[in-house]
């Protein structure tokens, strides 16, 4: 299991690298449910400026993820979604900046 405990410096999640080994993990359960929290966390500090944007955000990743309980979606799918939701907030960051 892959435990990030080895990072001595700050990331982004946005970082392609960290992306990269979140797909890459084993266990995709467990990489679902870290990217769906760390996307979440971004998505709340990203609202404090753009609500808008954040509630079109909170609607892929609820419909994301709901698609993928209700099997509509496997893990490989899910992941991919989420990854490419966080590609939209950073690409929705660099633009407010």
């Amino acid at each position: 299991m892959q435990d990030f405990s080895d990072v001595k410096e700050e990331f982004s999640i946005f970082d392609q690298k960290f992306l990269e080994e979140i797909s890459k993990m084993k266990e995709k359960n467990l990489a679902v449910e870290l990217l769906k929290k760390l996307i979440a966390e971004q998505v709340h500090i990203y609202r404090r400026t753009y609500v808008v944007k954040t509630e079109k955000f909170s609607e892929i990743i609820q419909e994301a993820m709901n698609r993928y309980l209700n099997g509509m979606l496997t893990n490989e799918q899910v992941i991919e979604e989420l990854l490419n939701l966080a590609k939209q907030i950073a690409a929705a960051q660099k633009e407010g900046e």
